[in-house]
C-alpha cells in the first residue's frame, strides 16, 4: 500500500488572456485552438470548457469568454479533466501529466505529488474527480486518491494497481466504477478505506465488464455499463433502467430535470445524443440534432444544452424552445499544430503542419492561419474548394516584392496566394519544373521555400530526381540536380546575404547543400555546389534541423548534436577555408561546443542579432557570436507550453517572437526590435507617461541600430545610459546607482556614427510620474 503526502504546493496568480492588452517585455501569450474541447463543466452561470491545452470560460449570460492557460498562471498544458466546486466556488484541472491545479478567484493552487511520485508505477494519469465534504477524489490508473482541500492534505490512497474510471459519492459512501466491475465503500463504517477488502464489489443485477461512469444522489446510485443504465436504491441490487442500444454509455449526471446520459455509437463512429430523465426516471427527451461525435455535454439553469464535441465546434442548443443547434464564435485558431510562420503587411500566415519529424505525411487538411489585429481566420478546403487536394501545408513564405503567398504543401505541389483578392494558383508536375517524388510520382512534395535579392522563389521538392526548382519573378521555371549531395530528401532552404542556395538533406546521409546559381537563375550551367557533412566539415552528425542567416550574413546550422556557423562569406565554395565553426559556449562554469547534446530543431535571430535555438529541452537564447549565454526557457521556469520547439520566428516591428511548440503557438514581446542604420521617423518610450505603480520595463522604439543611449534629467545630469539591441533600447526605471528614478521630465539622447561616420542623433522624452 502506497501513501501520498503532499510534495509542492504552489501559490501564482493569474490574469484572463483578453485583459493582457499590448504585451509588456518579457510578457508571453499563448495563441491555442479553443474550437474542440473534450469535458465542459457548469458553475457560476459559466460554461467551463476542457480544451487541448487550456481552458476556456463562457459566460452563459452574454456568450462573452475569456481563456486560461499556462501564460496566464496555470502549472502545465495538455488539460486532461476538469472538475467545477461549487461548494467553494473553485475551479480543479487534471493535467496528463498528473499534476492538479486548484483555481479559486486569482490564485492557482499546484499539487504535484501524484506526478512527482516515483515509486508510482505504470499508469498515473488522473481519469475523474469527485468533491465531497471538502475532500477531493481523484479516479486514477492505479487506484483512488483522496486529498482534503481544507488542510490540502493527502488521505488515503486506495492502490489496486487498476484503472479506476469514475468515482461518485452520496450520504457517506463512495462507489468507484473500474475496468472490473464497481465497488461501493461506507465512509462511516470504516478506518481503513485504503484496503481493497474493505470494498464490496457491487454484481446483484449487474453484467461484468467495464463500467463506463457512475452516479449518485441522495440513496440512488447509476452505473453505466456498455450500452446499458443500471439504478439502485440501497447500493445492493441493481435493476436495468433504461437500455441505449446500439450506441453506448458515455457518462450519466445530473442535469436540472433529475439526471442525463450520453451515448455514442461504438467504434468512434459518427452519431449520439443526449437523453433526459426526471426524478422519478421518467424519460423526458433525448436529443441527437446538437452532436456528430459527442464527447460530453450539460444543461445549465437556463435550459440550454452545453455540448464537447469531437469535432471541431462547441454548440449549444435552447432545450426549452425546441431551439436550433448553435455554435459558441470562438475567436482561435482551430488546431495546435504549427510548422511555419511568415508576415505579410502586418498580417501572421501560419502553415498548418502535416509533416512528421521524419518527413511523413499526417495528410492534414486544416490548411493555413492569418491573425490579424488579434483576429484568427483559417482558410482550409471548407472555405475554399480548391484547396481540396491540397494537404499537408508545411510550409509558407512571403513574397517580398508583391502581395502574394506561397505555401508548400508535402502532398500536392506549391500554391501561390495573392492576398489582394484572395485568388490562388496551384503548381505542380504538370505546370512548372516541380516534379514527383521518385517511387511516388502522383505526389509533389515541397519541404523548404526562400526568396533571393531579386525576387526568385526558390524551392525544395523533396526526393524529386531534380530536387532544387527555382520560380523567377516573371513566371519562368527552372529544376536543378544536387550532384554533389548523397541524396535528394531535400528539406529547409535558405538565400544567404551573396545569393547561395543553403539546402538541408535529411537523413543519416544528409548533410548541408550549397549551390551558387551564378549570373543567371534558370541557366544550371553556371552553377556550383558543394555539400558538407560530418566527414568534411566541422558539422558532427548528418542530421540537418534547421537554418538560418543571422544579421551578419552568416549561416546557422542546426543539427542532433547543436549548432554549427558557417561565416564564410564569399569563400564558401574554397574547401581549405570554408568548413563550419563550432562556437565554444559556458553553461553553469563549463565550457564546451555550443549545444553539444541538444537536438537543435530549429534557428532564428532577433533584432539584436541574438540566437534562439529551439530544441527537445527549450529555448536557448545566445548572445551574437552563439558564445555567451542570455536567458534559457522551459516547462519549468516560464510559461513555454512544451519543451519541444518546432519552429520560432521573429517579427521585427514589435519585437514579438512567435514560437511553435508541440503543444500550440506562443509568443513573447523581446527585448529587442529590427533596426536600420539610421533613427526611424519616429522614436519614442512606452510606456510614456510612466505611472506610479509601473514597475517593469521601459523600452525606447525606433533606434538605429545599437544606437548609444543617454538618459539625463533637464539639468543634463547623467540618470543612465546603455546601447540598443537592435532598434530598441531598455531602461529599468533607476539611476546608475541602482536608485528608482525620481519624477519628472528626462531627455533621452540617442547617437550613432555606424552611417559611413556620419553622426545620426535624435532626442525624446519620458515623464516619470511618482
Amino acid at each position: 500500500m502506497r501513501q501520498l503526502t503532499l510534495l509542492m504546493v504552489m501559490m501564482i496568480g493569474f490574469v484572463s488572456s483578453e485583459a493582457q492588452g499590448e504585451l509588456g517585455i518579457g510578457q508571453w501569450e499563448a495563441h491555442l485552438p479553443y474550437q474542440l474541447a473534450h469535458q465542459v463543466e457548469l458553475g457560476d452561470n459559466k460554461a467551463y470548457y476542457a480544451t487541448e491545452q487550456s481552458i476556456l470560460i463562457i459566460d452563459l449570460e452574454d456568450d462573452s469568454y475569456r481563456f486560461l492557460s499556462k501564460v496566464d498562471g496555470l502549472s502545465e498544458a495538455g488539460v486532461r479533466e476538469i472538475l467545477y466546486d461549487e461548494v467553494s466556488d473553485q475551479l480543479i484541472i487534471a493535467y496528463a501529466s498528473s499534476v492538479v491545479d486548484i483555481v479559486q478567484g486569482s490564485e492557482v493552487l499546484r499539487v504535484s505529488d501524484i506526478a512527482d511520485k516515483a515509486d508510482i508505477q505504470g499508469d498515473k494519469l488522473i481519469y475523474d474527480m469527485h468533491v465531497q465534504d471538502q475532500l477531493l477524489y481523484l479516479a486514477t490508473g492505479f487506484g483512488l486518491v483522496e486529498f482534503d482541500l481544507e488542510s490540502l492534505e493527502f488521505g488515503f490512497t486506495l492502490d489496486i494497481s487498476t484503472r479506476v474510471n469514475s468515482v461518485d459519492g452520496a450520504e457517506g459512501r463512495l462507489v468507484i466504477a473500474t475496468e472490473d466491475g464497481a465497488y461501493r465503500l461506507d465512509l462511516s463504517s470504516t478506518n481503513v478505506p485504503a484496503f481493497f477488502e474493505e470494498w464490496e464489489k457491487l454484481e446483484r443485477g449487474l453484467p461484468e465488464g467495464d463500467v463506463a461512469d457512475v452516479y449518485m444522489v441522495d440513496n440512488r446510485t447509476m452505473l453505466a455499463i456498455g450500452s446499458a443504465l443500471y439504478v439502485s436504491e440501497d447500493t445492493m441490487a441493481f435493476s436495468l433502467l433504461y437500455d441505449a442500444s446500439p450506441m453506448e454509455m458515455l457518462f450519466v449526471q445530473a442535469a436540472p430535470q433529475g439526471y442525463m446520459t450520453g451515448e455514442r455509437l461504438p467504434d468512434n463512429a459518427q452519431g449520439g445524443q443526449v437523453a433526459v430523465f426526471d426524478t422519478e426516471d421518467n424519460f423526458l427527451f433525448s436529443d441527437a440534432s446538437c452532436n456528430d461525435k459527442m464527447l460530453d455535454a450539460a444543461i445549465a439553469p437556463d435550459g440550454r444544452l452545453v455540448l464537447a464535441d469531437q469535432w471541431l465546434t462547441l454548440r449549444h442548443k435552447d432545450i426549452n424552445n425546441s431551439d436550433e443547434c448553435r455554435n459558441f464564435n470562438i475567436n482561435s485558431p482551430f488546431e495546435s499544430e504549427v510548422s511555419d510562420i511568415t508576415i505579410k503587411r502586418g498580417k501572421l500566415y501560419m502553415a498548418s503542419g502535416g509533416v512528421t519529424e521524419n518527413f511523413f505525411n499526417s495528410t492534414s487538411r486544416a490548411g493555413f492561419y492569418v491573425l490579424e489585429e488579434d483576429f484568427w481566420t483559417n482558410i482550409n478546403e471548407s472555405v475554399e474548394g480548391e484547396l481540396r487536394e491540397f494537404l499537408d501545408l508545411n510550409q509558407i513564405e512571403s513574397d517580398p516584392f508583391s502581395d502574394k503567398i506561397y505555401m508548400g504543401s508535402f502532398w500536392s505541389g506549391l500554391m501561390e496566394y495573392d492576398t489582394e483578392d484572395d485568388s490562388y494558383v496551384l503548381y505542380d508536375k504538370d505546370n512548372s519544373s516541380l516534379q514527383g517524388q521518385v517511387g511516388d510520382p502522383n505526389r509533389t512534395r515541397i519541404s523548404g521555400l526562400d526568396f533571393d535579392d531579386e525576387g526568385n522563389l526558390w524551392i525544395s521538392n523533396f526526393s524529386a530526381e531534380r530536387p532544387i526548382s527555382v520560380m523567377t519573378q516573371d513566371g519562368e521555371w527552372q529544376a536543378f540536380d544536387v550532384r554533389t549531395a548523397s541524396d535528394t530528401k531535400v528539406t529547409e532552404l535558405v538565400v544567404d546575404e551573396q545569393g547561395f542556395i543553403w539546402v538541408a538533406i535529411w537523413g543519416t546521409s544528409g548533410g548541408v547543400f550549397v549551390m551558387d546559381p551564378g549570373e543567371s537563375a534558370t541557366d544550371p550551367s553556371d552553377d556550383r555546389q558543394r555539400f558538407f557533412n560530418a566527414s568534411n566539415s566541422e558539422l558532427n552528425s548528418n542530421f540537418i534541423y534547421d537554418l538560418a542567416v543571422d544579421n551578419d550574413g552568416a549561416v546557422w546550422v542546426g543539427t542532433g548534436v547543436g549548432a554549427v556557423v558557417f561565416d564564410c562569406g564569399g569563400s564558401v565554395f574554397e574547401q581549405d577555408i570554408c568548413v563550419g565553426n563550432r562556437r565554444r559556449a559556458t553553461q553553469d562554469s563549463i565550457q564546451a561546443y555550443l549545444l553539444e547534446s541538444e537536438d537543435v530543431l530549429c534557428v532564428e535571430t532577433d533584432g539584436a542579432d541574438r540566437k534562439w535555438f529551439g530544441t527537445r529541452n527549450g529555448i536557448f537564447v545566445q548572445g551574437p557570436s552563439g558564445e555567451d549565454k542570455v536567458d534559457a526557457f522551459d516547462e519549468s521556469n516560464s510559461p513555454l507550453l512544451d519543451n519541444t520547439v518546432l519552429d520560432i520566428f521573429f517579427e521585427p516591428e514589435e519585437g514579438i517572437m512567435y514560437i511553435a511548440t508541440a503543444r500550440g503557438l506562443q509568443s513573447i514581446r523581446t527585448e529587442t526590435t529590427g533596426a536600420n542604420r539610421r533613427h526611424g521617423p519616429d522614436v519614442f518610450a512606452f510606456p510614456n507617461p510612466v505611472t506610479p505603480e509601473y514597475e517593469g520595463p521601459i523600452a525606447i522604439k525606433g533606434l538605429a541600430q545599437d544606437a548609444e543611449i543617454r538618459i539625463t534629467d533637464l539639468d543634463g545630469n547623467l540618470v543612465y545610459k546603455t546601447e540598443a539591441l537592435g532598434g530598441q533600447a531598455i531602461w529599468n526605471g533607476q539611476t546608475l546607482e541602482g536608485r528608482r528614478a525620481a519624477g519628472g521630465v528626462y531627455l533621452v539622447f540617442s547617437s550613432t556614427n555606424d552611417f559611413f561616420g556620419d553622426i545620426d542623433t535624435y532626442v525624446t522624452k519620458i515623464m516619470m510620474i511618482r
